[in-house]
């Protein structure tokens, strides 16, 4: 970001976090089940905003 950039506050969202244990054997229906719901998701499902692993895992 340069110094011009701007930051705008949304108003506060509730979100919903899920640990994926053992992430190294992540199955393929976690996959495509993210893919889907951010294709296909609309306004009732849950936003996916990122996917990070934990360090400490």
């Amino acid at each position: 970001l340069d110094q011009k950039s701007e930051w705008k506050r949304r108003p506060q969202v509730d979100v919903c976090l899920k640990r994926l244990d053992d992430s190294k054997d992540m199955k393929q229906e976690f996959l495509e089940e993210v893919k889907n719901q951010h294709t296909h998701g609309g306004n009732s499902a849950i936003a996916i905003y990122g996917i990070t692993k934990n360090p400490k895992d």
